[in-house]
């Protein structure tokens, strides 16, 4: 008997063992009494007394540019983990790159969004890397129209593969070169324009998926309109997942995002269309019908908020821009498996990579981007929008600006036991806090 005790105990042992070796505790510190806290804290603190906007006369010139990103060979989905096969069986509709470049005086920045579910580490170093003589990091701004069914194969290790299927290592270079491209022909087209900006209440289209009733959600289309010699573009962010076409579709496609824009480039009103991936964490398109007819329905109900934008947009010059990214701290991450354990941090390196992640701005006149490396959260974007007004500025947050951290959710839901805050919010439970409180300070020191 005490043979079979002391096994039973050396078992236990070995398994408690392997247990706190493979696993955690969630941190559920205060986020405000950590060291990336203290380390953000100084970085706004000097961004606060550095920050000085020149007020210009100079013009602002303006140029923008389609460059396909479809792929020329049979290429994986990127999107659904439960997504199977993930080689795409066929071509529905042809995806791009679209670049607006911004130029006053000696001052230009690239707004930069790709048909792509995100913007991955891979392919932004890629692009950094390969910028021509003239540009910097710190003036491009980076975002993705999220489609869950565009091409993949950007993404090494097993988190990357589940996404976005079997890693090529041409792919990632193959996009970047697309980027640089977009940047460069946008820059050749650049010419005298004019700005509006336009939100829209569009609550009939987005819903909350996580939270459900319980939560809200953000039901503002923004709109960015740009008046440049005789034609007019046109730059639309929106929360709703680009998830109309669900895991069982199997054909490339960009999605409603990506029929929208060419909806819009062959209407009679405007000559071009841009769109980025607004405040989508937990929020869904309110979208009837099954396959590519509710893409297309999506699509076309978006387009109608556009039709009469023109009319009531107020175009002006503006005084002034600028652009930069604020490199962003966070806890060290993990997947949680339970309400209160996770997978150790250094597994979640191995698995999904480690990459440094950034905040991007770009301030055009009183219009703010500000650019999350994350599925934001629409619930966390409406107060800050709100915030924003009070200070006499339009906010428009978009997602995926380069790097990922996964979900960003409303701080009450992260214990839910769902699939955006148990699997996929990776930097504890008050990252919607820090994160708002990041943004808030950025807007009091732009403004």
């Amino acid at each position: 008997m005490k043979k079979v005790v002391r096994i039973l105990v050396i078992t236990l042992s070995i398994l408690g063992v392997i247990w706190f070796s493979l696993f955690t505790r969630v941190d559920r510190s205060p986020y405000a009494e950590s060291e990336f806290y203290v380390e953000m804290d100084a970085r706004l603190d000097s961004l606060a007394a550095s920050f000085q906007e020149e007020q210009t006369k100079d013009s602002l010139n303006v140029g923008w540019s389609r460059v396909s990103i479809t792929p020329t060979t049979q290429a994986p989905l990127a999107g659904y983990s439960n997504r199977n096969p993930k080689l795409m069986e066929s071509l529905h509709d042809s995806i791009f790159v679209r670049t607006v470049v911004f130029q006053q005086g000696l001052m230009k920045v690239a707004f930069v969004s790709a048909d792509l579910l995100i913007f991955h580490p891979e392919v932004t170093n890629k692009v950094y890397a390969g910028l021509p003589k003239g540009w910097s990091a710190q003036q491009l701004y980076l975002t993705t129209t999220h489609s869950h069914s565009s091409m993949g194969g950007w993404a090494p290790g097993l988190v990357g593969k589940a996404i976005a299927g079997e890693d090529d290592d041409t792919t990632a270079q193959f996009i970047a070169d697309r980027v640089i491209e977009s940047i460069l022909t946008a820059e050749q087209t650049l010419a005298y324009s004019q700005v509006g900006m336009v939100e829209s209440n569009v609550e009939q289209l987005v819903y909350n998926r996580l939270a459900h009733d319980e939560g809200i959600t953000d039901p503002w289309l923004k709109s960015l309109l740009i008046n440049r010699k005789e034609e007019l573009g046109i730059m639309n962010f929106y929360a709703a997942h680009a998830t109309c076409l669900n895991s069982q579709w199997h054909s490339l496609s960009g999605d409603f995002p990506g029929h929208l824009n060419e909806l819009l480039r062959k209407d009679t009103l405007y000559n071009f269309a841009l769109y980025g991936a607004g405040a989508v964490g937990s929020m869904g398109p309110i979208a009837p019908g099954e396959g590519w007819d509710r893409a297309a329905q999506f699509a076309s109900r978006l387009k109608k908020q556009m039709d009469f934008l023109p009319m009531i947009a107020s175009f002006s010059d503006i005084p002034g821009m600028t652009s930069f990214h604020l490199p962003l701290p966070l806890r060290d991450p993990y997947v949680k498996i339970t309400e209160n354990w996770a997978i150790r941090p250094f597994i979640f390196k191995e698995l999904a990579g480690d990459y440094s992640v950034s905040m991007s701005v770009f301030k055009l006149g009183s219009t703010v981007f500000i650019g999350i490396p994350a599925d934001f959260s629409g619930e966390l974007a409406v107060p800050l929008y709100q915030k924003a007004r009070d200070l006499g500025l339009n906010l428009v947050i978009t997602s995926f600006n380069g790097g990922y951290i996964g979900y960003v959710v409303k701080d009450e839901w992260y214990d839910l036991n769902k699939y955006e805050s148990r699997s996929m919010s990776w930097y504890g439970p008050d990252n919607g806090a820090y994160l708002s409180e990041i943004i808030e300070r950025i807007l009091q020191i732009v403004s």
